[in-house]
């Protein structure tokens, strides 16, 4: 079961309403996809051309239609129709990839290859992946989908549709709030990595005398007894790594966004 529909054809009317745009040319012309005017696969297609450079290269393209920012030209010998849109275009991108955004597939349930412990409870409609561990004690809210190989550790908790892509680990007792997407790779709730040293190190020697004479043997590890509390709609880039805290959380606020 996809966690969206596959994208429906849409006609430029519709679109238009959508963005606040103006229709050039057919407006019953529709579209199963968005691309930049090189790489449009077929004559359904969109092209994205709301800048000067993407604009010059339309004549070069297989799209049916153009989206364009209001005073650029549509070519209507050339292209169906089109859209002039206004004010700020990466707002106009930001609804038209949405739209036509590939599906995530995946099962509600637990996959038979996924490891789950009988301590752990999993939410109403929720999808552990292939090859997912979730441990004691640990909780998956409602609609939260572990794509695959997501380790979601002891006491840890995911909130209600919440995305974490392959690979995510999720540390003991950290909190994933709602609405979060954690990318493939990202870590949350690793050691925080604290150290010091018996007596003075090399770098407070250094500080002191202006001079690198000293060396650090005896150095002595500081645990992380924090853990990882991640917000609501919160977005996490692949490989991007939180430490927990060293006595308290690490604290990640809602809507906060997060790139690798």
């Amino acid at each position: 079961m996809p966690l969206l529909a596959p994208p429906e054809p849409k006609s430029l009317n519709d679109l238009a309403l959508l963005l606040g745009a103006e229709v050039v040319g057919d407006g019953e012309f529709t579209v199963t996809a968005v691309a930049h005017p090189v790489f449009a696969p077929h004559r359904e297609t969109l092209a994205l051309a709301m800048d000067e450079g993407s604009h010059a290269l339309l004549p070069r393209s297989h799209a049916g239609a153009a989206v364009v920012a209001a005073g650029m030209e549509i070519d209507t010998e050339r292209f169906a129709g089109g859209l002039a849109v206004e004010g700020r275009h990466r707002v106009a991108l930001a609804v038209l990839t949405r739209l036509f955004s590939p599906p995530l597939h995946f099962t509600p349930g637990v996959h038979p290859s996924a490891v789950v412990d009988p301590a752990a409870k999993i939410g109403d409609g929720a999808s552990v992946g292939p090859l997912c561990v979730v441990g004691p004690d640990a909780r998956v809210g409602p609609g939260a989908v572990l794509l695959s190989q997501v380790t979601v550790a002891a006491g840890a908790e995911v909130g209600a549709g919440s995305i974490l892509h392959p690979g995510v680990r999720v540390g003991e007792n950290c909190v994933i709030g709602q609405g979060c997407i954690l990318h493939h790779n990202a870590s949350v709730g690793a050691d925080g990595f604290s150290f010091v040293t018996a007596g003075e190190s090399s770098v407070e020697s250094a500080r002191r005398t202006g001079e690198v004479t000293a060396f650090n043997f005896d150095i002595r590890r500081i645990d992380s007894l924090g853990n990882v509390i991640v917000g609501d709609n919160v977005e996490i880039g692949a490989g991007a790594c939180i430490d927990r805290g060293t006595l308290g959380p690490t604290r990640i606020g809602d809507g906060t966004k997060i790139d690798n």
